[in-house]
């Protein structure tokens, strides 16, 4: 509560991830700040004026419960009583926001179900809209990684072993760390990382935990722990998220333990544990609550930048904002490949405050456009008024079957040429995917020449001048395979005159899912085709048959440089990630008038085609 008369708005901070932390060694509580991941966020909130209340989920922290799955019914409603209990104090002016990074975004959006006439405006960053194609299975393929280590975390925090968090943090952060080493554009920090024993800063990790004696703190008014065993206690029966994502092949299936919601509406109405887990399936109720919404994300984010333009366009609450910015998941640093990763410098608790200031104090409106959002390459910041940015234009390159990009398109009869997609390919250990777990993974692709050399690959000319890409590249196949069914990966790259290739973007695709979803039958607007993934949607592949696929890839704002030249690789596996491959041998591509391949750049300045 900060100093003053009040009353005050409040900001909601709920989270499954230890609301606050509790030091047993008295000497070494002045580390205590520094173990709080939302200490400075909470410091600038009090300093402005505002309450800050953290939140530990149903079944998570110093809360007792189970958690049968991730944002259940009752974790919903429980966020309805927290604001209950909110306006009812001396000190709430009556007005509340909710904030939150990842998990705790997605809470503060999936708070707005409840219609509470006191939530007027919310900030989810770096978080999900969509659980199977965000996370879960990112184009229908198991993201295993994510769900394996995820899972690790979220049961070392329900044992209360914090000692086990920072050792399986320090794991994943130090990996890629590891990767990166030899990359110049690694900030020393964490180059050091990387000279480091892996598994000894692990054990000094784990054994710092278990010096500080850290663990949730306790609910009671004084803080202690003694009411932290019944709770921890019973988290032991909280559901097994890697196991649980097992049994979600399509989108409709339903995991196991979520049984007592069943018949409850609005579950009953919804297809599968993924659509019930998602803020996307609430839209009519989020719409509803009136309550502005400022979605945050960065291009290096997983697919959550994704995330945060589905939400933006999907909901469209007078008032609400989209930032896209150089930032992996989290957003604590600077991401590109022209400029060395650093600590991230950008206000993010000014922009926070001015959008909650005017909708929770009746402030000035924030001083941007409702867009905003940062070219890689360019280095520079750029606002629109709407996403797409208004002028884009696309342009096609062809794919020849002397591997090249062509800006004509081909009048020639089909022709077909073999292909095998490597099984053994990989983005990595500095890849997107593995910000979504360690705050400050050095996120770089610095293998990105080593490990695209070896693909397959088409390339265009070399560029006559800069090109600048923004919004949603597109990868259109035709393709015959001798497998029913596998998985395609697609990289947009950019590859200089020495050789030297720069990842852009990516999509993939389990091919039993390639048919679209008609026109008007997608739950929420973006821009990128739109499949459902469910069970009756998958077909195989037809044999030895010429197919048409389109694979979506992530949105990116990104400037390729004069000279250089556009790359589009494929691969059949991206094993650090994505896990075991579904593979699917040598494929067929097609090209000719009838069977025309191509690559789909939104261009927003600047043009493939030569004078």
């Amino acid at each position: 509560i900060p100093a003053g008369p009040g009353p005050f708005p409040t900001v909601i901070h709920q989270t499954r991830y230890c609301r606050s932390l509790a030091v047993g060694r008295r000497a070494l509580r002045a580390l205590e700040p520094h173990l709080d991941q939302v200490h400075n966020t909470r410091q600038r909130f009090n300093d402005a004026g505002y309450v800050w209340l953290n939140v530990d989920v149903r079944g998570s922290g110093a809360s007792t419960g189970v958690r049968p799955c991730p944002w259940s019914p009752d974790e919903v409603a429980d966020g309805a009583g927290v604001v209950d209990w909110v306006i009812a104090q001396p000190w709430s002016n009556g007005l509340v926001g909710a904030t939150g990074i990842s998990y705790g975004g997605t809470t503060a959006e999936m708070l707005l179900i409840n219609a509470h006439p006191a939530v007027r405006a919310i900030a989810p960053r770096f978080s999900l809209f969509d659980v199977y194609t965000d996370v879960m299975a990112p184009g229908g393929i198991p993201l295993t990684w994510f769900t394996r280590y995820w899972n690790q975390l979220n049961q070392s925090f329900d044992r209360d072993q914090y000692h086990d968090v920072l050792g399986l943090v320090a794991r994943i952060v130090l990996q890629g760390a590891l990767a990166g080493s030899n990359d110049p554009r690694m900030p020393d920090w964490c180059r050091r990382l990387g000279a480091l024993d892996r598994k000894g800063l692990e054990r000094f990790a784990s054994t710092l935990g278990r010096a500080l004696r850290a663990g949730v703190r306790g609910a009671d008014p004084d803080g202690k722990r003694h009411s932290v065993k019944d709770a921890v206690r019973e988290h032991q029966a909280n559901y097994d998220v890697h196991r649980s994502a097992a049994h979600i092949v399509y989108r409709d299936d339903v995991a196991p333990g979520t049984e007592q919601y069943d018949g409850l509406k609005p579950w009953s109405d919804i297809a599968g544990s993924a659509g019930r887990f998602s803020p996307h399936s609430y839209q009519d109720a989020i719409r509803a609550s009136g309550a502005a919404i400022f979605s945050i994300s960065g291009w290096l984010d997983g697919a959550y930048q994704h995330a945060a333009i589905k939400r933006h366009l999907t909901t469209g609450n007078p008032g609400s904002m989209l930032l896209l910015g150089p930032w992996e998941h989290g957003g604590h640093l600077h991401v590109s490949p022209y400029a060395s990763t650093r600590r991230s410098g950008y206000d993010h608790e000014g922009q926070l405050l001015a959008f909650f200031d005017h909708h929770l104090k009746n402030g000035p409106a924030p001083d941007v456009a409702p867009v905003r959002y940062y070219t890689i390459g360019a280095e520079r910041w750029r606002s629109a008024p709407s996403w797409p940015p208004p002028g884009l234009h696309n342009e096609d390159l062809y794919l020849t079957d002397d591997r090249q990009l062509h800006t004509t398109a081909p009048k020639h009869p089909p022709r077909v040429q073999t292909i095998d997609l490597p099984t053994d390919a990989t983005t990595g250990a500095c890849s997107r995917w593995r910000s979504y777990i360690g705050p400050h993974t050095y996120i770089g692709y610095p293998d990105r020449t080593r490990h695209s050399r070896p693909l397959p690959a088409y390339r265009s000319a070399p560029l006559d001048r800069a090109v600048t890409l923004t919004g949603h590249p597109a990868v259109t196949l035709h393709i015959s395979t001798q497998q029913p069914d596998g998985d395609l990966f697609v990289y947009l790259e950019e590859e200089d005159p020495s050789g030297h290739i720069t990842y852009i973007t990516e999509g993939m695709l389990r091919l039993q899912h390639r048919a679209l979803a008609p026109a008007g039958a997608a739950p929420y607007n973006t821009p990128a085709p739109y499949r459902t993934f469910e069970r009756h949607h998958a077909s195989p592949m037809p044999l030895d048959t010429p197919t048409e696929v389109i694979l979506d890839m992530l949105p990116v704002s990104y400037q390729m440089r004069s000279g250089s030249r556009i790359r589009l690789s494929l691969a059949g596996a991206d094993l650090d990630n994505f896990g075991a491959p579904m593979p699917l041998g040598d494929i067929g591509l097609w090209s000719g008038a009838s069977h025309p391949s191509r690559l789909t750049l939104p261009i927003e300045e600047g043009s493939l085609k030569t004078p």
